[in-house]
């Protein structure tokens, strides 16, 4: 596992393999690390079974503990190396794996029957799953935000108000003897001009903005229901802000 994480940290820190160095470094470990893993369970360097079965350590145990701890001191240089490159939260999950485990290993070279390795490992596999996965999901929230963001910026592009605006202009000119049509045109044109703008900000707007805008908008409801519409505002105060938008989604036909 901490050659695993090892390898992780690598990748992250260089996805296009350009210090084939590092990578040259870390093979070497890994080949050693795993060798006298296989060596050991012919010659007892690490440890044996003796006649009743029982696990026994041999001098030379020290040396796993030392080949364990080397990746994840490799792992802690490359850590306050390269820690612009990760973000803050992954940084948080390679230091507990790291110093976790770390701190078991030499732990276990001082004591026998409890095995403090694993446990320490399982721990410090979870708090990095957790702090990873945090953070993917804050990129994948940032995404979608600016995924709204590109698509809103793509629809007032298409929009083109200048010339809706434009034409709803000459509108209102041609229509000169119809004061009503007029009318319709103007709160129409108004209600169009307050929706671009509230795409376009991103801060809370006033209340009185909110309510100005819905009434325009139930204005030109009322054109085609004519009489079968109303409606009465009852607010004890005005002075807040809400989202843009958010008041007119709700309207009371009464």
């Amino acid at each position: 596992m901490a050659c695993v994480s090892t390898a992780y940290l690598i990748s992250l820190l260089d996805p296009d393999r350009q210090k084939r160095w590092l990578w040259r470094v870390f093979l070497g470990m890994s080949s050693l690390y795993f060798g006298m893993l296989v060596m050991t369970c012919f010659t007892g360097l690490y440890y044996y079974v003796d006649g009743n079965n029982v696990y026994q350590r041999r001098s030379g145990y020290w040396v796993s503990i030392v080949f364990s701890v080397l990746p994840l001191l490799l792992n802690m240089v490359l850590l306050i190396v390269g820690r612009r490159k990760l973000a803050r939260r992954e940084q948080y999950a390679f230091w507990v794996y790291s110093a976790l485990p770390t701190e078991a290993c030499v732990v276990q070279l001082f004591t026998t029957g409890i095995h403090f390795i694993i446990p320490a490992i399982i721990i410090a596999a979870l708090a990095m799953y957790m702090f990873i996965l945090s953070d993917q999901m804050e990129r994948y929230r940032r995404q979608e935000r600016e995924r709204d963001e590109l698509q809103m910026a793509a629809m007032l592009s298409q929009i083109q108000p200048h010339f809706l605006f434009n034409a709803l202009a000459a509108i209102y000119d041609i229509a000169r003897d119809s004061a009503e049509t007029r009318q319709a045109i103007s709160e129409f044109s108004e209600y169009l001009r307050m929706n671009i703008d509230s795409l376009k900000r991103k801060a809370p707007v006033p209340f009185e903005t909110e309510r100005k805008h819905m009434e325009t908008y139930l204005k030109l409801e009322r054109l085609s229901m004519e009489d079968h519409l109303s409606w009465r505002f009852d607010c004890e105060t005005e002075a807040f802000l809400l989202p843009a938008l958010t008041f007119s989604r709700w309207w009371k036909t009464r």
